[in-house]
Order: C-alpha cells, then structure tokens, then sequence
C-alpha cells in the first residue's frame, strides 16, 4: 500500500456560538483552517485537519500550514501509511519544525487503512511510533449555564 495523492483545501469555519474573546481584547468571529484527503494506491482515503483560533493565539496559521503542506505532501507520496517512522522520517526530511502543519498529515495516514479490520492501526493507538501532540479546545466566551464535574 502507498499514498498516492493528497489534496490540501482551504476552509472557512465560523464559530457556531458566536464572536470568541480572547486576551488583549482580540476577538475571533471565523478561523481559517486546512482540511487534507490523503488517498492510498488501492482507494482507501483519510481526512486531516488543522485549525488555529487566530496566530497570534497559537503557534500555526492556515496559510502557513497550506505552504508547508507544499513542501511535505511530496515527501510522502510512494510510502506506506501503516510505516510510521518512515513517514515522520519524510517528513522530517523535507522540511524542520512545522509540527502543527504536520498534524494534518498525521491521522488521514493512520485513518486511510486503519478501516480494514485486519490492520492495527500505530498511527491511531498509543503505539510505540506514535509522536505526541497537544489537543486544544476552545470554548464559547458565554458563560455557562451550568458546570459539571468529572465523575
């Protein structure tokens, strides 16, 4: 199995919940993000996204990652999605840093083959080949009505 296309898009998303109010009076009312169909040889597709609030909230911007995303869709075409440490490795490669960009790639490369039952998916378990990374969620800036607690 190897990848042999991935297409980068370009999206839009407005905050369902209204304008987001961030420190030092910014205000986010849309985010520009990144969406990539990563397909293998024999059809199977993944999905990937990267999205940042606004860059002077977080490392990453959407024009950034499309730019990188130049540079690294290359670099993994002709490998196979169930070699991790050769992927990174390719990716690595091609260009330094980037690690929000590279993000995008990650789970449409697990997600692409993972769906045959026979596979176990590194890429999308706790596996030894599995780089870590931070997820953040935002919230609306509404308070809330009311707050749970984790049992």
């Amino acid at each position: 199995m190897e990848i042999r296309r991935i297409d980068v898009y370009a999206v839009r998303y407005h905050h369902a919940s209204g304008p987001f109010a961030m420190s030092g009076g910014r205000v986010s009312t849309e985010q520009d993000g990144t969406v990539v169909r990563l397909e293998t040889d024999d059809g199977l597709v993944g999905w990937g996204e990267q999205c940042v609030i606004s860059p002077s909230y977080a490392a990453g911007y959407a024009p950034t990652t499309r730019a990188v995303l130049g540079l690294l869709a290359p670099a993994l075409l002709g490998a196979d999605p169930r070699q991790t440490d050769v992927a990174y490795a390719r990716l690595d490669e091609a260009t330094k840093g980037y690690r929000y960009a590279k993000s995008a790639l990650d789970r449409p490369a697990g997600t692409s083959w993972a769906v045959r039952p026979a596979c176990p998916s590194p890429i999308s378990s706790a596996g030894p080949t599995r780089r870590s990374s931070r997820s953040t969620r935002a919230s609306a800036s509404r308070r809330p009505k009311r707050c749970g607690s984790a049992a």
